[in-house]
């Protein structure tokens, strides 16, 4: 690149590693845009890369050197079966080169290593972008400078437009990118709900177990209608354990009702009970 403005819709991990990328390799000014205005950090699931991704990634410059990771070796399926324990009867596993991160620490690290000539906003929503190319015109109050009608406009919340060489969609599975781009696709529901958490490694011993036999291992745990994925995290204070739960909604709670994604806290009780009602059955 020689130049250019650049905004990235999007702050977390691929806006991130997206400004970085663009800047380094010659933008002439880069805006990240993102709609929210707290602690991003605060987001603690867990998320894989596979080992040869990461030392790709690391000699690329794109995964900073430093972040904390949990080595995993390999991946187990277990279903339930009282004669083998509390840890169910092992039916498969396979070689799982990867390493596992926190999500907030993998974005605390990607956003410290944001060059300072990077705009970075929080609590900017956008809610459309307009390419160059429709020829959409001028909107009502709205004056087009030289070069301008060349580049993409991007609209804000606060009613404002901005106007950029190259925007960049980092901004999730509703994507206002990708509606502007791929007008008719739309989200599908999929007739099932993930949830998802993380633990205190160290609580496993209060459950009277083995603890955490397999440390190494991201554990599958099948049961009908669905499965729990659980692996080790680190974290903040120390090991976390991670775990995924997908199954079924309630058919009375408020996911039943429309396809979306509760943050914490947000569920409604007879919704954000089902894990608990689904792992004791």
């Amino acid at each position: 690149m020689r130049g250019g403005t650049v905004a990235v819709i999007g702050g977390s991990i691929a806006g991130c590693a997206v400004a970085t990328a663009v800047a380094r390799a010659g933008a002439g000014q880069v805006t990240v845009l993102e709609r929210t205005g707290g602690r991003l950090e605060d987001r603690g699931v867990g998320l894989c890369v596979h080992d040869e991704r990461a030392v790709e990634l690391r000699a690329s410059g794109a995964l900073p050197a430093g972040i904390a990771a949990h080595p995993l070796q390999r991946r187990r399926w277990v279903v339930r079966d009282d004669a083998e324990g509390a840890g169910g009867r092992l039916i498969w596993q396979q070689p799982f080169p990867f390493h596992s991160y926190h999500w907030g620490l993998l974005w605390r690290g990607l956003r410290e290593s944001v060059p300072d000539t990077v705009v970075y906003r929080q609590g900017e929503t956008v809610t459309a972008v307009e390419a160059a190319a429709t020829g959409t015109g001028a909107g009502a109050g709205e004056a087009e400078g030289e070069g301008e009608g060349d580049r993409a406009r991007v609209r804000l919340a606060s009613g404002s437009v901005e106007r950029y060489d190259l925007v960049v969609g980092a901004d999730g599975y509703r994507s206002v990118v990708r509606a502007a781009l791929c007008a008719d696709a739309r989200p599908h529901y999929a007739g099932y709900v993930c949830w998802r958490g993380n633990v205190d490694a160290a609580r496993l011993d209060e459950l009277g177990g083995p603890g955490d036999p397999v440390p190494e291992a991201v554990t599958t745990v099948c049961f009908p209608g669905g499965s729990c994925v659980v692996y080790r995290i680190p974290g903040p204070g120390g090991p976390r354990v991670n775990w995924v739960l997908y199954a079924a909604p309630p058919r009375d709670g408020q996911l039943a009702r429309r396809s979306h994604q509760l943050p914490a806290g947000r569920a409604d009780p007879r919704t954000g009970g089902a894990p608990r009602r689904v792992a004791g059955a």
